[in-house]
């Protein structure tokens, strides 16, 4: 499948190699919430609502989709809105009166 992303996902990966200390990998916990090194968040009682934007040309709107499975595992609330034809880069055109 021919990818149309901005940021092509070797590219977020070199990203993540560069800012994770050596010997650690996106399981581990300050990475990835929903990896097999993290934790439980269901007792955690203000955790805010959140919503989880997924863009259809995003290279990480798998992990996007993810999180939000992980969030309504731990029984947060969550809304999830997509947008399968817009890059991630639509949030900052999208939203940019919100910054």
């Amino acid at each position: 499948m021919k990818s149309d992303a901005i940021l092509p996902l070797e590219r977020i990966d070199w990203f993540w190699k560069h800012s994770l200390p050596d010997g650690l990998d996106r399981n581990h916990p300050i990475a990835s919430v929903f990896g097999s090194k993290s934790k439980d968040t269901e007792g955690v009682n203000n955790f805010p609502a959140t919503l989880v934007v997924v863009g259809g040309l995003d290279p990480l709107r798998d992990s996007n989709r993810k999180y939000r499975e992980w969030l309504k595992r731990s029984n947060k609330e969550t809304k999830k809105v997509e947008y399968p034809n817009m890059p991630i880069s639509m949030l900052s055109q999208r939203f940019q009166n919100l910054l």
